[in-house]
């Protein structure tokens, strides 16, 4: 899959729009799949809206920083990662203990391998933000560390993305067959 670029678009509109109807959009704009939300738990359906808004607020502070010339902001670029990965790690528990999600999957004899593997991606997903966190504050002072931490944060941020977009049509999958 091709890596989606870092900009200033709204990925939190790319999202609701997945989590409204069920599936990615296609070239052209179409979706997938005709699955709605009301199958889906309230809670789950506005952690998935927070993840991308604090998406969005982590990719408008690195354009701000580079647009505005500031000069790089390791150490308050890193504080604002360690923070996006408490939160993610909160939403990550807080998905896996859903029994009607997480559980669901596990009963599904389809999808009982899935289980496992979003744990290992969730684990995965964490340890990449503390990495991003350790290498800018060894970077401090370097200025092209910046641009190859931030090319390396917008891969990882378009694995998230991916993750996030798989869970839910999975999800939906789920609630879709009454679990």
């Amino acid at each position: 899959m091709k890596a989606r670029p870092l900009t200033l678009r709204s990925d939190r509109a790319f999202f609701i729009q997945i989590l409204q109807f069920g599936g990615v959009p296609e070239k052209g704009g179409t979706i997938m799949s005709s699955a709605h939300t009301n199958s889906l738990p309230q809670t789950f359906l506005d952690e998935h809206e927070a993840v991308a808004q604090k998406i969005d607020e982590l990719k408008r502070f690195w354009h701000q920083v580079d647009e505005l010339g500031m000069g790089p902001k390791y150490e308050e670029m890193a504080a604002r990662i360690h923070e996006f990965r408490t939160e993610m790690e909160q939403h990550f528990a807080h998905e896996e203990s859903q029994t009607e999600l997480f559980g669901a999957l596990a009963r599904n004899a389809s999808t009982s391998g899935e289980v496992d593997s979003l744990r290992t991606q969730h684990a995965n997903l964490l340890n990449q933000l503390d990495e991003f966190c350790s290498r800018l504050k060894q970077c401090e002072g370097v200025y092209h560390c910046w641009q190859e931490v931030r090319t390396d944060f917008d891969h990882f941020l378009n694995e998230l993305h991916e993750h996030e977009d798989s869970e839910i049509i999975l999800f939906h999958k789920i609630a879709d067959q009454g679990h």
